[in-house]
């Protein structure tokens, strides 16, 4: 019958957007576990995190509502990514920026503020 059809088109629509939620959420776990080894892993290289920066920008962009940060956490983290996108978006004499004295400046609040965000990644996993 009519409703019938209904009913097994509910069910259908149901299904797919529990099928699509999963999927997302086994994007999101994948993501957050490579960023916590990548961040927190004993064995990383300061060099290795600040490589993967831009992961981690584009992980806080996709997923932005995610990762419980205070006001000031994500205040903080949001002049971080404008910032460091400005400086690695400016060329100078063609090239990308190497390093100098903003770029140091820039390295050492990616300390903190990453620290900040990929602790509360952490704390979610457990």
């Amino acid at each position: 019958t009519h409703s019938d059809m209904k009913w097994l088109i509910g069910c259908i629509f149901i299904w797919l957007f529990y099928k699509a939620n999963a999927i997302q959420d086994d994007r999101y776990i994948a993501a957050r576990s490579s960023l916590i080894e990548i961040f927190l892993g004993p064995g990383t290289s300061r060099s290795n995190k600040e490589r993967n920066i831009p992961k981690l920008i584009d992980f806080h962009r996709r997923y932005p509502t995610e990762v419980a940060l205070t006001d000031e956490e994500k205040t903080l983290l949001e002049n971080y990514i404008t910032d460091y996108e400005a400086y690695h978006n400016t060329l100078v004499d063609g090239l990308p920026p190497q390093g100098g004295f903003y770029g140091l400046l820039l390295n050492m609040r990616m300390g903190d503020i990453l620290r900040i965000y990929v602790e509360h990644l952490f704390d979610q996993s457990q």
